[in-house]
């Protein structure tokens, strides 16, 4: 009983909402109540139009109010809480935040929204097709109807590219065909004929040419083939600027590594500038080592131009850990008369260098412990003048009960660990690093002291060498060669010797331990533009004491 009379009480409210709205609406106007696409098809068509239709409605516009059960309750609500005078006064803003303005026949333009259709259906193949449109009353609503004869698509038969024999001719001629988005046999679209020539762009630009530009590609549709087919022909508009059609090479590389926007340096002067490894660096505080700066930079001067390469060393002066921006810019020489080369200077704005921060949490667990922990971090972001970064962070926790039996029993912990965190590989062995990103090689040495107070004291301490790199963007591998954990416990309660005496298994439970291992840690997670999950996976595989074990016999 109660579910139905909530249920007339909903029907109720709705009615008097729309009772509301016819009230409220301006003379001789219309609520837009959404568009109805209705599509018949050719004979000799043997597509389905549900897909279409739902494309058409898509790109309709305005959208309708939003409704529930055909009632655009927040039309209903706006009209209910009324305006005040006062712009900002609260019925204003209860308006907004519940209400909704109503969207009115008057605000549909059906003759727009005919072009619009027709226009998506031939970008789509789906030449001379035709709409009509027509409004349909119903009470205080209105419909917007579009009757679609859909006539058959037209697929390619051919692809072909029309080049002359200039340089940019055979460099595109050269290209590889692996992935195409034009592709004989499919459907013609002409968002894949637009993705084409953004593909050839990205290509030219990996060979030099900076200033190519997609919009210097034209293509021809042929649609007098027949059957329903067309040709597509490719090429380099003639009036394409010859900078657009001339390939790139790189004049010099200068790199501001102290770079800051109140006080830029100037780009032409030349004092202060050292020469390493035919890089410019202008560092005047000598901040950084150039070795340091000039291993993020993935190609050499007098290469060609290459965006691919640009990335790369963008990407990795961002990861280096050392630079809160990093912008580039490309001119042409200034050096030099030939049209062909270009000066490319990247400006890099330090973090700053030392960091401290702290962290306090409280906890609880199921064991009755209640207990609090203090951290605190200090970094040093460049040690070495290599972009080192040394991690120093300290602790200490507690953890207390007020359960009768626990009461005594209380847990502390001081520790800390020093990190150096190198952006490189340090190893006694050559390992081919990614162009995108940087590696990390990192040392440990970290300490903890843990008071259990009505049993002992532990002493831990740790040692480790590990190495991190990254495959891909979403492929992260690290690998320890070298992890050393030494404990020991000390400081032993007369009540837990007493228990070691009534029970001689406990005295091997607190033995000093050490613990020689080496581990591999593996994580990834998926990338999509089209799916709004995302998924991580982490694996790890850790050996500990077989090397040790092969020297040294078991205990008895």
């Amino acid at each position: 009983m109660q579910k139905r009379s909530f249920l007339w009480m909903f029907i109720l409210v709705l009615g008097a909402s729309s009772c509301s709205i016819r009230k409220h609406l301006p003379k001789e106007t219309y609520l837009y109540n959404g568009p109805i696409v209705n599509i018949k098809k050719t004979a000799d068509n043997p597509k389905k139009t549900r897909p279409v239709k739902k494309e058409l409605v898509g790109i309709t516009f305005p959208k309708k109010n939003k409704m529930i059960l055909g009632h655009a309750y927040k039309v209903g609500f706006w009209y209910a809480i009324g305006t005040s005078r006062r712009e900002k006064s609260f019925r204003n803003w209860l308006r907004n935040r519940l209400g909704e303005e109503p969207v009115l026949n008057t605000m549909v333009d059906l003759e727009a929204n005919m072009e619009n259709l027709v226009a998506h259906l031939e970008n789509k193949g789906y030449f001379k097709s035709t709409v009509a449109a027509k409004p349909v009353l119903k009470g205080y609503k209105m419909k917007a109807q579009y009757d679609v004869l859909l006539t058959r698509p037209y697929s390619i038969d051919t692809v072909q590219w029309v080049l002359d024999s200039s340089t940019l001719g055979k460099d595109i001629s050269a290209l590889r065909r692996k992935t195409l988005y034009v592709v004989k046999g499919d459907q013609f679209d002409l968002d894949n004929i637009k993705a084409e020539t953004r593909r050839m762009d990205l290509a030219l630009k990996r060979k030099g040419y900076y200033y190519f530009s997609p919009d210097y590609v034209k293509a021809y549709v042929d649609t007098t083939v027949g059957g329903h087919k067309i040709n597509i022909f490719f090429s380099v508009k003639k009036d394409a600027p010859l900078l657009g059609r001339t390939p790139q090479s790189i004049n010099s590389i200068t790199l501001f590594p102290n770079y800051t926007l109140m006080f830029p340096p100037p780009d032409t002067s030349k004092r202060g500038l050292i020469r390493y490894e035919d890089i410019l660096i202008r560092d005047t505080v000598n901040a950084f080592k150039p070795s340091t700066l000039a291993r993020a930079i993935t190609y050499d001067t007098g290469s060609l131009y290459n965006q691919q390469k640009h990335n790369e060393s963008l990407n990795r002066f961002i990861n280096m850990g050392a630079f809160k921006f990093v912008k580039s810019r490309y001119e042409p020489s200034t050096d030099s008369v030939n049209p062909s080369r270009m000066d490319v200077y990247y400006y890099l704005t330090p973090l700053k260098k030392k960091t401290l921060n702290a962290e306090i949490g409280g906890f609880t667990k199921s064991n009755s412990f209640t207990g609090a922990q203090l951290n605190l971090n200090w970094k040093n972001r460049n040690l070495f003048k290599g972009a080192e970064q040394l991690i120093v962070k300290t602790y200490g926790a507690f953890e207390i009960s007020l359960n009768d039996s626990l009461k005594q029993n209380n847990n502390w912990r001081v520790g800390g660990e020093v990190a150096l965190q190198v952006p490189r590989f340090v190893t006694p062995f050559r390992i081919r690093e990614n162009s995108f990103f940087p590696p990390y090689t990192r040392f440990l040495l970290g300490y903890e002291w843990m008071r259990r107070q009505l049993l002992f004291t532990k002493n831990f301490f740790r040692l480790q060498y590990d190495l991190t790199w990254k495959e891909k963007i979403n492929i992260e591998h690290t690998i320890s060669p070298v992890s050393i954990t030494y404990n020991n416990a000390t400081a032993f309660s007369a009540a837990y010797l007493q228990k070691v005496n009534i029970y001689p298994v406990l005295q091997f439970a607190n033995r000093p331990e050490i613990i020689l291992g080496s581990f591999y840690n593996f994580s990834t997670f998926t990338r999509s533009n089209f799916n709004p999950n995302t998924f991580f996976f982490k694996g790890n595989v850790e050996l500990a004491g077989n090397v040790a074990g092969l020297l040294n016999k078991a205990d008895s």
